[in-house]
């Protein structure tokens, strides 16, 4: 829910915390990888104070522009929409992102509450095609974040596949990224932040651990692009 003259943006306390747990500095060039309708998105450009950019990309005009009009709404000069699919590398983007939020599709049993259906048509099969999509994505999104940048990992499920083996695959194939300490202390377990925000609904987002590139294993190739200009 949003006001027509946007005053303000309703959002879960779960969804406010990936701009609050990211914290991003002024001037940062931030993408968000699968960011329809924008909620997120918005948070962190206003965060930034009208310094630097988010990119808001997601994969069909539709969400695109659901995501246009939240910027028009908000008034935000430090935002653009993207039409762009996360599974395909965007090679002009490579070592780029001060940021990469990656809150990507997933089984969404944390939300069955809102989505009753979820339940009658998730199966073992369509879970593990998702761990498929998920992992798909971050390989290649993974590819943005600059040397020393972020990468926050999230999801609106209870399920460890999609949760913690996801985490643990990617921290093994890329020995490059570690898991940074959350800096919220709500029920942290393994540097991993389960948000609670209600009794109504337990579960509502698990927000993953978010990386950092260690300069000592990065590719020579991304080194070489620190001192690339940031997108306008």
């Amino acid at each position: 829910l949003w006001s027509i003259r946007a005053i303000f943006y309703v959002q879960d306390v779960s969804s406010m915390m990936v701009a609050e747990t990211v914290a991003p500095k002024k001037d940062s060039y931030i993408i968000d990888v699968c960011a329809a309708p924008g909620g997120k998105s918005v948070h962190l450009a206003e965060k930034l104070g009208g310094t630097g950019m988010v990119e808001a990309r997601d994969l069909t005009e539709y969400k695109t522009d659901l995501i246009r009009q939240n910027i028009a709404r908000h008034q935000l000069s430090n935002m653009r929409a993207v039409q762009m699919d996360a599974t395909v590398l965007d090679e002009a983007s490579i070592g780029k992102a001060d940021v990469v939020i990656a809150d990507l599709p997933c089984s969404g049993l944390g939300v069955m509450r809102r989505k009753t259906d979820i339940k009658y048509k998730m199966t073992l099969q369509t879970e593990q095609e998702l761990v498929s999509l998920q992992r798909n994505m971050l390989e290649t999104v993974c590819q943005y974040v600059k040397v020393g940048g972020t990468l926050l990992y999230s999801t609106c499920t209870m399920d460890k596949m999609e949760n913690e083996d996801n985490v643990t695959w990617f921290l093994k194939q890329h020995p490059q990224f570690e898991l940074v300490k959350m800096l919220f202390e709500c029920r942290v377990r393994r540097n991993v932040l389960f948000v609670v925000p209600s009794s109504e609904a337990p579960f509502v987002r698990v927000l993953r651990g978010y990386f950092r590139p260690t300069p000592r294993t990065v590719p020579q190739k991304m080194k070489d692009d620190r001192r690339s200009d940031r997108p306008a």
